[in-house]
């Protein structure tokens, strides 16, 4: 019994104090405690490795651990290290329980191992707490994706498409609220069309409508900046937008464009989880609708115990499902990028 309770106190201990975890309730840390064990490694020990099947959380208690990626058949890379209150090991729920390295003990390294089914869990309770453990997986992974994008389009060998010229005021800088219309004009049978709304009901998904703004974009109009702090993030309705990112080649500005967003795809969204800077410029590639929700609103949504709360978490996995194919894409650059590494 004694040793029983121990385990529950090194438990909870090592999950309050990881930040992952900081928002969920005493009851909420009691139920993941149900599928979490601690397992302890000596130095050289393997967590999993690249290419394992797996979607365990693993959060460090004691000693640390390396991440490292092969590049081509013999040598490996170090790409991150992880201390005393770290998680690690979440990306894999972004790309089908595939683990992107190998993760190996530093030390002596003790971990609390929480299974997969915790992503089960959040979405049969949808709590506030649940929702802000999804928005920081959301965060991590968005902040990877960002990283990665950033090596990759800063190699001097990819070859970018580049626009001529880039307007130099976006329409949030203009004043968003000028153009905004109401929500409520949205017809939901066309948005039960786009996938990020699959989850939502028609009648949650018209209170939805209600609490967000319809806004129309002229072909070539830049909805928001690089390097611009965002309140809003959007969803694309109708038309496309092109995602844009600026550089220094041979100290000329150059803005090369990265992706070509369809409808059904959100916008913004990536800082609103980690409360960034934009890191790109999106412009309208069309006639463009966008349904645009104000960060404020949706942490009243969140914070709201109702069944607004469910709204808030079936569009918060719309997002996350959003991610998955974007952290697909984006490893695929980074399995390639280093293969190519490996054969120099």
């Amino acid at each position: 019994m004694n040793s029983l309770r121990k385990k529950d106190s090194i438990f909870f201990k090592g999950i309050q104090n990881c930040s992952l975890f900081k928002h969920l309730s005493e009851v909420e840390l009691t139920t993941i405690s149900l599928i979490s064990t601690i397992e302890d490694f000596n130095k050289g020990d393997s967590l999993f490795s690249q290419g394992d099947k797996g979607g365990d959380i693993y959060i460090v208690i004691e000693g640390s651990v390396d991440l490292f990626i092969r590049e081509g058949l013999e040598k490996k890379k170090r790409i991150a290290s992880y201390e005393k209150n770290d998680f690690l090991g979440e990306l894999a729920f972004f790309l089908n329980d595939m683990r992107i390295g190998t993760a190996i003990a530093n030390e002596k390294t003790s971990v609390i191992v929480i299974n997969k089914k915790i992503y089960e869990l959040a979405s049969i309770f949808k709590t506030s707490g649940f929702v802000e453990f999804l928005k920081n997986i959301a965060n991590r992974a968005g902040a990877t994706i960002k990283e990665i994008s950033q090596l990759m389009t800063s190699n001097k060998n990819v070859k970018l498409q580049f626009l001529n010229k880039l307007p130099k005021v976006s329409v949030e800088e203009q004043g968003i609220e000028k153009r905004r219309e109401s929500g409520a004009k949205f017809k939901i049978g066309n948005l039960k069309n786009l996938h990020i709304f699959k989850r939502i009901d028609s009648e949650s998904l018209q209170k939805l409508c209600k609490k967000s703004h319809m806004v129309k974009l002229d072909k070539g109009e830049v909805i928001f900046s690089e390097n611009s702090i965002g309140k809003s993030f959007y969803i694309i309705v109708s038309g496309a937008v092109l995602i844009v990112k600026s550089f220094k080649i041979n100290k000329e500005n150059k803005h090369g464009k990265i992706a070509l967003v369809p409808p059904g795809r959100p916008l913004g969204h990536l800082s609103f989880f980690d409360n960034s800077k934009r890191s790109a410029s999106a412009i309208a590639c069309e006639r463009t609708t966008l349904m645009e929700i104000e960060l404020s609103t949706y942490n009243e949504l969140v914070n709201t115990v109702s069944e607004e709360t469910a709204v808030a978490f079936e569009l918060l996995q719309g997002f996350i499902d959003d991610l998955a194919v974007a952290m697909v894409n984006t490893n695929r650059a980074l399995v390639y990028a280093s293969s190519q590494l490996g054969l120099k």
